[in-house]
């Protein structure tokens, strides 16, 4: 039960992380671009517009809420590693269905999911050694 527990306080903890850390790249990093964020296809027009420093920021975000979402698990579950892996993997699997609904610069999608597996990785030495 303290797995299952863990997992949902990992992820749950670490979406919310990802969304203030793209929240405050977004407000340093402001855009300004006026379209509708629900049409698919302007977003995709716009995947290529946005300036490099702007998706580092999103890039950070990502791997910051990853280890936020394994940092929370571990507070719950202190024993078993199994919800670092769950949340780590879920975190980074909503991040390459992002990838996949709406295309990236190639640069990106390979920079987000290495950066992000990098992070689960350090995380886990980390944490093993602690």
């Amino acid at each position: 039960m303290k797995t299952i527990i863990a997992t949902v306080v990992g992820v749950i903890s670490g979406g919310i992380a990802i969304w203030i850390f793209e929240l405050i790249g977004h407000i340093i990093f402001h855009l300004n671009f006026d379209i509708d964020p629900t049409n698919l296809d302007e977003m995709k027009l716009l995947m290529f517009k946005i300036p490099v420093k702007s998706m580092i920021a999103v890039i950070l975000a990502h791997v910051l809420g990853i280890i936020v979402g394994m940092y929370a698990a571990t507070f719950v579950e202190k024993e078993s590693f199994t919800p670092l892996y769950i949340v780590g993997g879920l975190l980074m699997l909503g991040s390459v269905l992002n990838l996949v609904a709406i295309p990236h610069p190639k640069w990106f999608a390979v920079t987000d999911i290495l950066v992000s597996m990098i992070g689960i990785y350090g995380f886990l030495m980390f944490r093993k050694k602690a």
